[in-house]
């Protein structure tokens, strides 16, 4: 498949480096060996980051992080569309757990970007169940807003080409009670209930046994 399928790799490839200078010469032959492979890819070389924002702790640290290595990449902040405090408009409830808590948080380094996303709670959810059903991530309301601003800039002519990355910072069993999971609270509760036999029984007719 290899032979045929363009740009494709096959993992057992390994190179090994000089254990004597370590790390440095891994990194080193990797920047090598991209230049001669088509669309290869370091994974240091990212464009662009957008965390949500809750105690502003992940984009504080991992956008002063990348900007030391890499000046020119773009940080921003993202938060609820019904609370977005950090864009100076006021606080209201809504549905993203773990972000929007309705002030800007100390921790966050204002100085590390120019924009901050807005992102609807309804689209978030609607994201978060995306990510279930398509991509089989099982993550929270928050990473579905991530995700959902990871898009928008996507969407951005300006941004083409460019390596966006954001995170999946929360797992979804943690949201069994929330608008997330609804639908399927709706649906377990209008089951007909069974006895204890008579969900043994039931097993034991899927199973054949």
């Amino acid at each position: 498949l290899a032979a045929v399928i363009p740009n494709s790799h096959i993992l057992n490839q390994v190179v090994l480096t000089d254990p004597a200078i370590a790390v440095r010469g891994a990194i080193e032959r990797a920047q090598e060996l991209a230049v001669v492979i088509p669309n290869s890819h370091i994974l240091n070389q990212v464009d662009i980051v957008c965390f949500g924002v809750g105690s502003g702790g992940t984009c504080t640290g991992v956008g002063r992080f990348l900007k030391e290595k890499n000046p020119n990449i773009k940080v921003y902040p993202v938060e609820p569309f019904e609370s977005s405090v950090i864009n100076g408009l006021s606080h209201s409830p809504h549905k993203i757990q773990g972000m929007g808590i309705g002030m800007i948080p100390e921790v966050l380094d204002q100085s590390l970007y120019t924009e901050a996303l807005r992102v609807h709670s309804d689209d978030a959810i609607a994201m978060a169940k995306r990510l279930a059903i398509e991509e089989a991530i099982l993550g929270g309301i928050s990473s579905g807003a991530n995700v959902c601003a990871a898009i928008q800039l996507a969407k951005r002519p300006e941004n083409r080409g460019k390596l966006i990355v954001t995170t999946v910072n929360s797992f979804g069993e943690r949201y069994l009670s929330t608008a997330l999971y609804s639908e399927i609270r709706e649906k377990v509760a209008a089951m007909d209930q069974m006895t204890l036999e008579e969900s043994i029984a039931s097993a034991k007719a899927y199973l054949g046994i």
